[in-house]
């Protein structure tokens, strides 16, 4: 986990399912090939939280404890947990399930931390909750999904605003929509039921094919860049629909 908190701004980068690492005693236990677990991670969606003030970056993968998930859901321990996938050759022993449900709650308690510390300085603050998808084919699926599904209607607005953005900035030539196919993970949720009006989360999700070769591929430089640009200058509309709020 990486936690960097300077608190100049009420804006808040993560990237909590950009990690690969794995320890060394679940390596022996995975089922999974370094390709399908980075098939199924958000890489490269650490870079995006780069320029931000603020920022969470877990470093080690979702398949080891999934901080999107529920308390009781955060391990993949069946196949209907993970995409159909057969995560876990042999289950994990008692002290596995212990290390990783610590790992797991550290998060929450860091988060809650520094949350808190920045809430001190600013009346409410937004998270940029930063995910990228795989497209199964080449078409019927959008580009870029601005998630609402957990957020208070009274704040539809600034993702609005946000899919306007986006769009405008790809010219129109890219499909950005509201919401989508996911339903918006634990993490949001956590985070409006624990800051009830003073956090606005909105999960946001690439399509991996705007700006990977394949979904375990390498980044294609130049659109990334685009991509972090837009992200870079979705700062200011935040901002100033934070000032209206607050």
């Amino acid at each position: 986990m990486k936690f960097k908190f300077d608190y100049s701004q009420p804006l808040v980068a993560a990237s909590i399912h950009s990690g690969h690492k794995l320890t060394k005693k679940l390596q022996r236990k995975i089922n999974v090939s370094d390709q399908q677990r980075f098939a199924e991670e958000d890489p490269f969606t650490e870079l995006l939280t780069a320029s931000f003030g603020n920022s969470i970056q877990v470093v080690t993968s979702r398949f080891v404890a999934d901080v999107n998930r529920r308390p009781h859901r955060f391990i993949y321990q069946k196949p209907e947990d993970a995409w159909g996938l057969a995560v876990l050759q042999q289950p994990l022993n008692s002290s596995e399930l212990v290390q990783a449900a610590g790992f797991y709650h550290r998060f929450y308690h860091k988060v809650e931390h520094y949350i808190n510390r920045l809430l001190l300085k600013f009346p409410v603050l937004f998270v940029y909750d930063f995910h990228s998808f795989n497209a199964r084919t080449e078409n019927g699926y959008p580009d870029i999904m601005v998630g609402r599904s957990n957020l208070q209607p009274r704040f539809y607005p600034i993702a609005t605003k946000l899919q306007q953005h986006y769009q405008a900035g790809y010219n129109n030539s890219k499909q950005v929509i509201l919401d989508g196919f996911y339903p918006g993970g634990y993490f949001p949720r956590w985070l409006h039921h624990t800051f009830p009006n003073r956090v606005i989360c909105i999960a946001m999700e690439f399509n991996k094919n705007l700006f990977m070769t394949s979904p375990t591929g390498t980044l294609k430089q130049a659109e990334f860049n685009k991509l972090k640009q837009l992200v870079e200058t979705s700062k200011p509309i935040i901002l100033d629909y934070l000032n209206e709020i607050s």
